[in-house]
């Protein structure tokens, strides 16, 4: 049985954000006929939760982790189930496209890592 370590789950999820995320943003773009969603910066649009600091990029992305806790446990093997985050921060600049972006950034993420 392999075993993996959180940390590299959440490299190759950044890893795979990096590679698809910016395509899927373009095609929802172009299926919306404007340019309402930026692409995110592969090389500083990117921060883990333990960052001490925000990237100088609009708009980013946050990745975190959260320990659910333990799911089963035969002898010293125990199962844990772990809550991966990503949250998008972008600049607002009004109500209207705001609100669009979020709907469209949240379909981004969800179609790059549950696609059809």
């Amino acid at each position: 049985m392999a075993r993996y370590d959180i940390e590299d789950v959440t490299d190759a999820l950044v890893t795979y954000l990096k590679n698809n995320l910016n395509t899927t943003i373009t095609a929802i773009n172009t299926e919306n006929g404007d340019s309402i969603l930026s692409s995110i910066d592969t090389n500083n649009g990117y921060v883990e939760q333990f960052m001490d600091s925000i990237p100088n990029a609009d708009p980013f992305i946050a990745v975190g982790v959260t320990e659910i806790g333990t799911v089963d446990s035969i002898g010293p093997s125990a199962t844990q189930e772990f809550e991966i985050s990503c949250i998008i921060f972008f600049e607002s600049k009004d109500a209207t496209t705001d609100r669009k972006k979020i709907w469209r950034y949240q379909r981004a993420l969800r179609d790059t890592i549950q696609p059809a």
